[in-house]
C-alpha cells in the first residue's frame, strides 16, 4: 500500500522525510495512518506538456521600456 509520509519518520532502518511516498504492507500502513504520521497516498494525474509542437512566431512581440 502506497503511504504519503506527513512527518519524518524511520522505516526499515531507513530515515524518510516528510512528503515522500513509501510502498508498505498492509499493518505498517495502518500503524503510520494510526499515529498520525501518514496518509494514504492519492493517485496524482500525470501532468502533460502542452508546449510540443508551440511555435514562438504566434507569440505577441514583446515589449521593451524606452531607453532614457
Amino acid at each position: 500500500m502506497k503511504i504519503e509520509l506527513i512527518r519524518g519518520t524511520i522505516i526499515d532502518g531507513e530515515a524518510k522525510d516528510a512528503g515522500a511516498i513509501v510502498d508498505v504492507n498492509e499493518s505498517l500502513a495502518s500503524m503510520l495512518m494510526a499515529t498520525g504520521k501518514g496518509i494514504p497516498a492519492a493517485d496524482k494525474p500525470k501532468t502533460v506538456d502542452r508546449s510540443v509542437n508551440l511555435s514562438t512566431s504566434s507569440a505577441p512581440k514583446t515589449k521593451t521600456r524606452k531607453a532614457d
